[in-house]
């Protein structure tokens, strides 16, 4: 998790684990506890968010860990309230300039005809510059799709790559918000936090913290022109918006040649 490191929260008890003393940390800052539970330490890819909740309630148990939250949220106390808001800002800042890619990318391949079919290898005949063909079901990450197959007709196969969510980074990490999987137990779908959501959650924490558009309405009084001789009018005019300096220099594009 990203903290304010100009906070001193004080050396986590000697009993406590690291990923107990991270659990702590993290509870005693956002008061989440599957939150802290995924940001204490690795959790398995297919651990449902009800099962974080049960762990991290069990975690809560231990006396140790109660006593170091305890400890912490007296720190913050002391501290005051802007520390625990830096710290959240902190947070939100960095999961909102998350590339989801990271979570899950979309990847596209060859076809299993595309390199393994009698049209293609009466094109690499013809061709000698197209790879070698594959055998049946053979696969090359390193190949896309062949543009000519009569089977894809040159669109590939779309895959979905699912990073572990042992091996996200803590902002990565802040974004999800559980997996829905298929009766066999594959993943149908990974549920990741809206981005635009977190930025709101972020202006609702920092108001203004996004600058807002402000329209700036100029009331000027303008005396009339009639009566007034050509230079009076050029003063009142000048001193609402003065003229600048005609450039000098002659290799300025914008300097007109007279001639």
């Amino acid at each position: 998790m990203t903290a304010n490191r100009n906070l001193t929260l004080g050396a986590p008890l000697p009993v406590l684990t690291d990923r107990e003393a991270k659990f702590a940390e993290y509870m005693a800052m956002f008061d989440d506890p599957a939150g802290a539970w995924v940001a204490s330490g690795p959790v398995g890819a297919k651990t449902k968010r009800q099962s974080m909740q049960r762990a991290a309630y069990d975690m809560m148990a231990r006396p140790a860990v109660r006593a170091r939250i305890i400890q912490l949220r007296n720190a913050l106390a002391e501290q005051g309230a802007q520390s625990t808001r830096n710290a959240l800002v902190a947070e939100l800042e960095a999961a909102c300039e998350v590339d989801t890619r990271e979570i899950v990318d979309l990847r596209v391949g060859h076809c299993s005809s595309c390199y393994s079919s009698p049209a293609y290898a009466a094109a690499r005949a013809q061709d000698a510059g197209l790879p070698s063909p594959l055998d049946v079901d053979q696969f090359d990450p390193k190949r896309e799709p062949w543009e000519a197959c009569a089977i894809c007709r040159g669109a590939g196969v779309v895959t979905a790559h699912f990073t572990p969510f042992n091996q996200l980074s803590a902002p990565a990490r802040r974004l999800l918000r559980g997996v829905e999987r298929y009766g066999d137990g594959s993943i149908k779908r990974v549920l990741i936090a809206d981005q635009s959501a977190l930025r709101a959650e972020l202006h609702k924490v920092v108001p203004n913290f996004y600058a807002p558009t402000v329209n700036v309405n100029l009331n000027a009084d303008v005396k009339p022109l009639t009566g007034l001789s050509v230079d009076e009018a050029l003063a009142i005019m000048e001193s609402v918006a003065p003229t600048l300096p005609a450039p000098t220099d002659p290799n300025d594009p914008s300097v007109v040649s007279q001639q």
